[in-house]
């Protein structure tokens, strides 16, 4: 469980940058609780469409979907 009391630290908090698959709590949920209060920007990792297009119900000001470079070496 997380503890909710680090939300009141986000009224001196510039931008908050989270990633949607968070253990334990997912960030386009806490990302919703961090907006109810606060006018931080929030921005949020996703790492599939159906993330990105729930991270903006949430309130998130921006997102960015993370697509993992795979290498092959010949």
């Amino acid at each position: 469980m997380v503890n909710h009391n680090f939300l009141k630290h986000y009224s001196s908090t510039i931008v908050s940058l989270l990633d949607a698959a968070i253990p334990y709590q997912d960030g386009i949920t806490l990302c919703s609780k961090i907006k109810k209060d606060n006018e931080v920007p929030v921005i949020l990792v996703t790492h599939n469409d159906h993330q990105m297009l729930e991270t903006f119900q949430a309130g998130a000001d921006d997102s960015k979907q993370h697509v993992k470079e795979l290498r092959h070496d010949d």
